[in-house]
């Protein structure tokens, strides 16, 4: 949900593309882009002794979250950022006039309108995350329950490959039903060239 705001404020910055700041990560390595949050985290690097010390985030839940919002919010803004540069202003002016308050032109208006980049957003960065394995190792410690880790664990340490290849395809299964959700919410919407 924290792409929505990040979508708008992209696509009120320059309306006819999305923001290069957005994307600039990605053109740098996965694995460096989080090595180097690894590098942020660690203890008596320079953000620690700016704060005065005591920052002991690494192999932390916390260092997970904040390196898998990192890592994926970018792919989430891009086509929430799209859509949301399709909808008509003259609807959202329209909705002020007839007294609309922000929130409501927002709940009304804005957010039905947005929902095939919604769905977009919610693919494009579900999926990846249920087979992320890098982020929560090196930000986590290894420690956790993400499906990723505890399907590699099925066939690294536990050698337990029946189980590993049940999960996966449970895994799979999971996805396929948040694909049919995904076209399902996403039914009725069609290219106006607006």
């Amino acid at each position: 949900m924290s792409a929505v705001p990040a979508g708008a404020i992209d696509c009120d910055i320059h309306p006819a593309v999305p923001d290069m700041r957005v994307l600039l990560p990605y053109f740098s390595s996965f694995l460096i882009r989080v090595m180097s949050l690894q590098i942020i985290f660690s203890r008596g690097n320079l953000l620690d002794s700016w704060i005065g010390g005591g920052l002991e985030i690494v192999d932390t839940p916390a260092a997970v979250f904040i390196g898998m919002v990192y890592a994926y919010l970018p792919i989430a803004v891009v086509p929430l950022a799209l859509v949301l540069q399709r909808i008509p202003l003259e609807l959202r002016e329209a909705a002020r006039d007839l007294g609309a308050k922000p929130w409501q032109e927002f709940f009304s208006i804005t957010l039905p309108l947005s929902r095939p980049g919604l769905v977009a957003a919610a693919l494009l960065t579900t999926v990846p995350m249920l087979g992320e394995l890098v982020i929560p190792k090196l930000l986590g410690g290894g420690r956790g329950g993400l499906i990723g880790q505890v399907i590699s664990a099925q066939y690294l340490q536990a050698q337990n490959y029946a189980l590993g290849s049940a999960m996966a395809v449970l895994l799979l299964l999971i996805v396929l039903v948040l694909l049919g959700t995904a076209l399902r919410l996403s039914r009725g919407f069609v290219e106006t060239g607006l």
